[in-house]
C-alpha cells in the first residue's frame, strides 16, 4: 500500500533540499518586501509618492501574507505548508509586480532605485513559487519510493485444499 505523501518526512539530503530551497525563497522575499517599503516614483504631473498609498497597503499585505507562509514553510516540512507556500509566493509575486507596473502604465514613471530592485525580486518570485512547489513534490515522491524500497515483503499467504 502506498504512503500518502503527506505522512513521508524527509530525510537526509532532501530535507536540506527543501529547507535551502524555502530558506532561499524566504530571504528573497525579505529583500523584496523592503524594496516595496523604499519604492516610490513620481510621474509628470505628481510629486515622489509610494504604491502603497495608491493601492491601500495592498502590496505591505500580500508581502507580509508571503513572508509568513515561507516562514512556516521553513519551520514545518509539511508538504501542504511547502505547497500553499510556493503558491502564495508565486501568485503575491504576481499580484505585488501588477501593483508596480499598473498603478502609472499609460504615464511616463520614473522611479527610485528600491522600485527596479522591487519589480526584479518580484519577477524573480513568481516563477520561483512554482519551482518551489515542484521541488516540494519531488523530494517527497523520492523520499516515499525510498521508504518503500526498504519496506520488508511478507508472502502470501494460500489457501490449500485437500
Amino acid at each position: 500500500m502506498r504512503r500518502s505523501l503527506v505522512d513521508v518526512e524527509l530525510t537526509g539530503k532532501r530535507a536540506t533540499v527543501r529547507r535551502v530551497t524555502f530558506m532561499g525563497l524566504l530571504v528573497l522575499a525579505v529583500v523584496g518586501a523592503v524594496a516595496l517599503l523604499g519604492e516610490r516614483h513620481r510621474t509628470d504631473y505628481s510629486e515622489w509618492h509610494s504604491t502603497f498609498g495608491e493601492t491601500s497597503g495592498v502590496p505591505l499585505l500580500v508581502s507580509a501574507a508571503m513572508l509568513g507562509l515561507l516562514g512556516l514553510a521553513v519551520r514545518a516540512s509539511s508538504v501542504i505548508t511547502g505547497v500553499v507556500a510556493g503558491m502564495v509566493t508565486t501568485i503575491g509575486a504576481i499580484v505585488n509586480l501588477g501593483a508596480l507596473v499598473i498603478v502609472h502604465l499609460i504615464n511616463h514613471t520614473e522611479h527610485n532605485a528600491a522600485g527596479g530592485i522591487a519589480a526584479g525580486v518580484m519577477l524573480g518570485l513568481a516563477p520561483l513559487g512554482l519551482i518551489a512547489m515542484i521541488i516540494e513534490l519531488v523530494v517527497r515522491v523520492q523520499e516515499r519510493k525510498k521508504l518503500e524500497a526498504s519496506d520488508p515483503e511478507f508472502p502470501a499467504a494460500r489457501v490449500v485444499r485437500d
